[in-house]
């Protein structure tokens, strides 16, 4: 990885032992992308795959006993689908913006995800967003806002976001936050979230 150009990720993540005669289950993960600048722009883009190996007919409670939620397909409580997927992600600051003495910069960032197993109807799931300035001298601040949907099977719920409407997929929502550095090491932040189901589960829409 060099501090601009071109980066290379890879990763093997043991997630579960085999167990009750079912399979070890284990995460394989590569990205490759382009960090730096494009025309005086700064740009970040990666493109990434990843493969649960394993994972289809597993008991969820066998894979994560410390978290339940909802979203995935199950058959019998085990899960029905495989999840192997790629992750796009771009993330680029066009300009910035003069805000007394500082220079707020304004980022638009992008990420999709597609699940390529087989027999999958809710596969894919994105995000939209936009951040303004940095809170990180003195004074300084920053807003920032995304929207999400996320299809029920297209990621692993036990490790999607736990934050947005009590964590899972199968849902969609609007995320806001604000944080002010009070000196140069210290910020305070507030998040505001907007949760709901897109429908296939009962979870509750929750604001937190």
């Amino acid at each position: 990885k060099a501090k601009e150009g071109l980066f290379v990720n890879t990763g093997f993540f043991p997630l579960n032992e085999a167990k009750h005669g079912k399979e070890a289950l284990y995460l394989l993960g590569a990205q490759v992308g382009f960090n730096g600048k494009i025309a005086d722009t700064k740009f970040n883009a990666g493109v990434a795959y990843y493969s649960y190996e394993g994972l289809k007919g597993q008991d969820p409670d066998d894979v994560s006993p410390a978290a339940d939620p909802p979203g995935n397909t199950l058959v019998g409580g085990n899960y029905a689908y495989d999840y192997t997927f790629w992750d796009f992600n771009v993330d680029f600051t066009p300009f910035e913006i003069p805000f007394g003495s500082f220079s707020m910069p304004v980022k638009f960032k992008a990420n999709y995800v597609v699940n390529l197993a087989s027999d999958v109807k809710e596969d894919h799931g994105y995000l939209l967003g936009f951040d303004i300035g940095k809170a990180s001298k003195k004074g300084s601040w920053n807003f920032g806002y995304n929207y999400r949907e996320v299809g029920a099977d297209c990621v692993p719920a036990i490790f999607n976001d736990s934050d947005m409407n009590g964590g899972g997929t199968d849902l969609k929502g609007h995320k806001f936050g604000f944080a002010y550095a009070l000196n140069d090491n210290s910020t305070l932040g507030i998040t505001y979230l907007m949760g709901e189901s897109l429908g296939k589960t009962t979870t509750d829409d929750l604001n937190t």
